[in-house]
């Protein structure tokens, strides 16, 4: 092999030069070291491996108003990845038309019949004036020098495009621009952010629920550091700050901040957590979950109170969100994106907890005919969470008072069916029943304790019509109580939030009743 620095061959010369094809309209960032703007491909003939000694560079003006010295820190040149020259941008002035021939260091050698790589590269300064940012410059190669193995010291200012009076145009673009920056926002952990009853505790404060989750990404090539992030709560039923005393943000498992939510009656809440100084790498996603203490319920609010919370667009844009590039400039509008929210959760200090199990629905036989009516079937686990709860039977003589409050959905169910003669099941389980079988029949439940249950009821097209209609069942409310003392105390609190109502839709079936 021939050694680093010896060229083997003759009387040498360049046979081609061709733009690096993917180095164009790029950008040169704030603060950015060594960007690429522009570069050649060079191919030494057969006759001779060649040494570069030095290029000639010209820049000139695209839409910059100013020097070059004002966008640029350092120029540097690099064959096949190896620095061989760097040089001061105010070496590049307007009394020389910002032209120079740059000498590069021993080394840059491409091989008889080979190509090699000629990359510019520019450094830019770290206080972009803003109204210089997105200016353009234009990289022109008037000549590259070379020597051959003969020892001849020979200037191209013609083989391809050197010297074509085109040249490759970049522009000088603020850091969170050239960087691609985003801080992202995105919604997080489900089984966070959708509805569900907390259960706390009546003359003690429940510490470290999970209200909230969200997630932040760093896209792009810059770290964000965040130091001021709000976060609005919002609560029906009670003030914000009598449901909670404490909100933290935790990212990937790991505390960040704490602040003290003071007693109010205020349904509507920013809390800001400041002073985090607080680093998400670049490409970096990270897992945020918003913990508050809860108050106990004998400080101010009673059974059922909600409190659901949000980040998005709002927060991003008050002044108490708090965000910074790597090199301290805060976040454009238009680098903040996307918002998360959590559903209204509830807090109960005794309640159901309910898992749907399984939904069907079966078409009656008919003989003949179209099915008039099916058999929808609901079977749902309950468990008693916090104390004894009470439930309502299927024999209570009030409907809208059993624990499972039926309604009829679907296409064109309106006024145009029925749903009748619903029977519950208990499958499994601890429990007592009541008056079973009678009026003010009701179950009850002790603390821990659990039933399965299955729910049946008959939805009827009731009106004549040869046009079918889609109907299922579904619960309209979950109700339970907890004391024992009437159907109305049984039946006094109701879960009625979507998520838990949709799980317990049965499917739909088509139903007509011609005659």
């Amino acid at each position: 092999p021939t050694p680093i620095g010896e060229l083997e061959g003759g009387a040498g010369s360049i046979n081609d030069v061709n733009y690096i094809s993917k180095l164009s309209n790029e950008e040169v960032g704030e603060a950015v070291e060594d960007a690429e703007v522009a570069g050649l491909e060079i191919e030494a003939d057969s006759g001779s491996d060649i040494e570069l000694t030095a290029v000639n560079l010209n820049f000139s003006k695209g839409t910059a108003g100013s020097n070059f010295d004002k966008y640029a820190e350092e120029v540097s040149v690099w064959v096949d990845g190896e620095e061989v020259a760097r040089v001061d941008a105010d070496e590049f002035t307007k009394s020389n038309n910002y032209d120079k021939t740059v000498s590069l260091d021993a080394g840059g050698i491409i091989r008889a019949g080979e190509i090699g790589d000629l990359v510019v590269k520019v450094s830019g300064i770290s206080n972009l004036d803003s109204t210089d940012a997105t200016d353009t410059w234009t990289l022109e190669f008037e000549s590259v020098r070379f020597r051959d193995a003969q020892g001849a010291s020979v200037t191209d200012t013609s083989t391809g495009v050197i010297n074509d009076a085109a040249g490759r145009t970049f522009s000088f673009e603020s850091f969170a621009t050239a960087a691609d920056l985003e801080l992202k926002i995105t919604s997080g952990d489900d089984s966070i952010n959708d509805a569900h009853v907390i259960v706390v505790d009546d003359t003690n404060d429940t510490d470290g629920v999970e209200l909230f989750s969200f997630n932040l990404e760093a896209e792009g090539d810059s770290d964000i550091v965040i130091d001021g992030l709000p976060i609005n709560f919002t609560s029906v039923g009670a003030g914000v700050g009598e449901i909670i005393n404490t909100a933290e943000i935790w990212a990937d498992g790991e505390l960040i901040g704490s602040e003290s939510v003071s007693t109010t009656t205020a349904t509507t809440r920013e809390i800001v957590f400041d002073n985090l100084d607080w680093t998400i790498s670049a490409g970096d996603k990270v897992a945020i979950v918003i913990k508050v203490d809860v108050n106990d319920t004998d400080g101010g609010f009673g059974e059922g109170a909600t409190l659901a919370a949000v980040f998005g667009e709002t927060e991003t844009d008050d002044t108490d969100f708090d965000a910074v590039d790597s090199e301290g400039n805060d976040l454009a509008d238009g680098d903040k994106t996307g918002s998360a929210s959590g559903d209204a959760q509830l807090f109960y200090t005794i309640a159901p907890e309910v898992e749907v199990l399984s939904t069907t629905i079966s078409p009656i036989d008919n003989g003949t005919a179209a099915a008039e009516s099916a058999l929808a079937k609901t079977q749902l686990k309950i468990t008693a969470r916090g104390g004894t709860l009470y439930l309502n039977g299927d024999n209570e003589t009030t409907e809208a008072k059993r624990f499972f409050k039926t309604a009829v959905y679907g296409s064109g169910t309106s006024a145009s069916t029925t749903a009748s003669t619903t029977t519950y099941t208990i499958n499994a389980g601890t429990n007592d029943v009541t008056n079973s079988g009678a009026n003010d029949e009701y179950y009850t439940l002790d603390e821990g304790e659990s039933m399965t249950i299955t729910v049946e009821s008959i939805v009827t097209q009731a009106t004549v019509t040869s046009t079918a209609v889609l109907a299922g069942v579904k619960a309209e409310a979950i109700q339970f109580g907890t004391a024992a003392t009437s159907d109305t105390t049984r039946s006094t609190y109701s879960f009625t939030y979507t998520r838990l109502l949709d799980a317990t839709q049965s499917g739909t079936a088509s139903l007509v009743n011609p005659a």
